[in-house]
């Protein structure tokens, strides 16, 4: 049993033992508990190698959504639409051409980029639609797009490929890790861009 059923089975446990918790049950339930505790986690674990694998490529996702929140910042400044066609297809044919550079499919490289893209601009309208039901006043320190930000996307989209061409063999092998991971590391609800971001990866 993964450890992701075996999150499962103690919730299952933990409701089963809950009302045996009076006092004069709790040993025993204690002892079952445990019991059942270990025979749940016991078999069959991931190993730590697979695990480190997801959660690079799913924090470096999460890198890259940061990002976007100065993006945002930026935009706000400037006036420029969230929307910018021309770039985002430009942003997709590079990640593609480094995902032929490594060894990931050119196309699976094309619907990741574009998720992370639609993520970004996901965080980046909620942020602007705040700012503007609070009238915000231009950010005095917002990044500029061309000379910082850009640069930074850019060296992401070389660790997001390599982080991809790793966790791909898990991610094939293993298709509950993604969830368990997704939950340990963002937590019971993500936000709508995570969900986007992460949505090829199912």
């Amino acid at each position: 049993m993964r450890n992701i059923r075996g999150r499962q089975a103690l919730r299952e446990v933990l409701g089963l033992i809950r009302p045996m918790l009076r006092a004069r049950y709790r040993v025993s339930a204690v002892r079952t508990f445990l019991v059942l505790l270990l025979l749940s986690l016991g078999s069959s674990a991931y190993t730590i190698a697979e695990i480190a694998k997801v959660d690079r490529l799913l924090m470096t996702m999460d890198l890259r959504l940061q990002i976007s929140e100065r993006v945002a910042q930026a935009k706000w400044n400037s006036g420029d639409a969230i929307e910018a066609p021309e770039r985002e297809e430009s942003v997709i044919e590079s990640f593609q051409a480094l995902a032929r550079e490594v060894g990931v499919d050119p196309q699976v490289a094309r619907l990741f980029m574009r998720a992370q893209i639609e993520a970004s601009k996901s965080r980046q309208r909620l942020m602007i639609s705040r700012w503007k039901a609070e009238r915000h006043p231009s950010f005095p320190l917002a990044p500029d797009l061309r000379i910082e930000i850009r640069p930074q996307l850019d060296q992401l989209a070389r660790d997001l490929c390599l982080s991809l061409k790793e966790a791909q063999p898990v991610l094939r092998t293993e298709p509950a890790l993604l969830p368990w991971r997704m939950d340990v590391l963002w937590g019971a609800r993500p936000d709508t861009a995570r969900l986007r971001a992460a949505e090829p990866l199912f």
